[in-house]
């Protein structure tokens, strides 16, 4: 009966162990996209020339997730400002590529 019951609790920790790791990957793609977009957005309404008030309005946006931060300073506004037709809708039709970009800096 022990061996039934420790089993079973292996199995049912194991199985939550991995709906959390799914579940923590899904969250963190859907962070990236979101700051993507937000930070597309915002640097269309700013101007992707004004770096200094974008990272500003980064660090006041994300104060805690600093990783998220290093990607978003360091990797997407550069990627912003080299291409001055970047768009929103363009964002939405490389998606996957940005995000997927994103999720491994994370980590």
């Amino acid at each position: 009966m022990k061996k039934i019951s420790f089993i079973f609790f292996l199995s049912v920790f194991s199985l939550s162990l991995f709906i959390s790791t799914v579940s923590a990957k899904s969250s963190t793609k859907t962070l990236c996209h979101e700051a993507l977009m937000e930070v597309t957005g915002e640097a269309m309404g700013i101007g992707s020339t004004n770096t200094v008030k974008l990272k500003r309005w980064i660090n006041k946006r994300y104060p805690k997730n600093i990783r998220l931060k290093k990607f978003l300073k360091q990797q997407w506004l550069p990627r912003l400002k080299s291409n001055r037709d970047f768009t929103p809708n363009t964002l939405s039709i490389e998606q996957d590529k940005h995000i997927k970009a994103c999720v491994a800096f994370i980590g």
